[in-house]
């Protein structure tokens, strides 16, 4: 997940990959890092990491589903596009929205 914001779409996310999934939250901001997800954290089915969706620190084909929500204005949007399809494996699905 880009952007996690105040962690709603994290355990969102979790709730549907628990119990043997994994979800990583990347934002550039340490504020968005957030204390809301940290029974997740400490169950290693979220895990929290400083990035951007330029700089997402996934290995390459790694991500089945990459999500981002109210943040693709704040994006490198060439660069963000390029790095998401880098880290999505092959089939694997992007979503993007932002609500107006």
């Amino acid at each position: 997940m880009l952007g996690v914001g105040p962690g709603l779409g994290l355990r969102l996310a979790a709730a549907e990959v628990e119990p043997l999934g994994h979800v990583r939250g990347v934002d550039p901001s340490p504020l968005m890092v957030t204390a809301r997800c940290v029974s997740l954290v400490a169950d290693s089915i979220v895990e929290l990491a400083d990035g951007t969706s330029e700089r997402t620190g996934c290995d390459s084909a790694l991500v089945d589903a990459a999500i981002s929500v109210n943040n693709i204005m704040l994006w490198n949007r060439p660069a963000g596009v390029a790095e998401l399809a880098r880290v999505l494996r092959p089939g694997g699905r992007l979503a993007i929205t932002v609500m107006m």
